[in-house]
């Protein structure tokens, strides 16, 4: 008891003589259950402002969800607030790899995991990411950025809090099959002797600088959007390979639409009428191009689109 009390003082020491913004707890479900939740509600009381993430290293969202704060699918209330969503990590990492067919590959993968969200008392604490200094770049040891680009698109528009790693805005990759450290690598830039600074588009190649403009540009449409911060959320379930997104609220709609196969492929609009209602067009967030939204629109391989009305 003498010991738990001086960790839960010792949170409380950085919180108020350093003013740290919250904590990531590592391995979270590996300690005592009854004094971490302790610890939490503790924090959650004196701090109702403050969060705390807690590495839940699970690949079901209904052992996730046994971890959140008021959770429906435990008897003991853990108090920890974000939890780490390891299923869409799992789950994406094996779609990246595959065509979406129309049963259960692919992005069908995603739809199934975010389909127990029911099972969350707040998905919107959940934290999402597709890659961290525990596992391979999401980019193994290649540079398809093409389906990085559908993650980042699924990531950062999805009812969910995005993590983002360094340096995948420049298409750092590495697997951890030598070392940890090769997906640990320092950032090109800011470090003595370093031979170039990613830092500054001067400083990145060409491929760089185009997924760095384009996740820029993503982010930026993101920052402050009341649509991807409270909208509702309605997943549709792929179909001939497309799967299809829906954030909506006070009247405006994005719409996240991936086409999960490497061949040309369309969206079939008359198939989401009840997200689309009497909107005629829609505006590319990412290019500001206009696309019709009275006839299907045609998805190159791979494509990954955020449309907004």
């Amino acid at each position: 008891m003498l010991f738990r009390s001086y960790l839960i003082q010792n949170s409380e020491w950085w919180i108020e003589t350093i003013g740290i913004d919250g904590i990531r707890m590592d391995t979270y479900p590996y300690a005592d259950r009854g004094g971490m939740a302790q610890w939490m509600k503790v924090l959650d009381n004196e701090y109702p402002n403050f969060n705390t993430v807690g590495e839940t290293w699970v690949t079901e969202p209904g052992y996730t969800a046994a971890w959140q704060k008021d959770s429906k699918v435990s008897d003991e209330n853990s108090y920890l607030k974000s939890v780490m969503d390891f299923s869409f990590f799992d789950k994406l990492s094996m779609a990246k790899r595959e065509e979406t067919d129309d049963w259960w590959k692919g992005f069908n993968r995603i739809y199934n995991s975010l389909a127990y969200d029911f099972l969350y008392p707040n998905p919107s604490s959940v934290m999402a990411f597709i890659e961290n200094h525990d596992t391979d770049r999401f980019l193994g040891n290649g540079k398809d950025s093409i389906m990085l680009k559908q993650a980042l698109a699924l990531l950062l528009t999805i009812n969910r809090t995005p993590q983002l790693y360094y340096g995948t805005e420049i298409l750092m990759n590495g697997t951890k099959e030598t070392t940890d450290g090769n997906v640990r690598k320092d950032f090109p830039g800011g470090f003595v002797g370093d031979e170039r600074n990613a830092f500054t588009a001067e400083g990145r190649t060409k491929a760089e600088n185009a997924m760095f403009d384009w996740l820029s540009r993503l982010l930026h449409w993101r920052k402050g959007n009341e649509v991807i911060t409270k909208g509702r959320q309605t997943q549709f379930i792929p179909w001939h390979g497309v799967y299809v997104i829906a954030r909506q609220y006070q009247g405006r709609t994005a719409l996240t639409i991936l086409n999960g196969k490497r061949s040309e492929n369309k969206l079939e609009v008359a198939r989401y009428a009840e997200i689309i209602g009497a909107a005629k067009t829609a505006r590319d967030v990412i290019t500001g191009e206009t696309y019709d939204l009275t006839k299907d629109i045609a998805l190159p391989q791979r494509a990954a689109l955020v449309l907004e009305f």
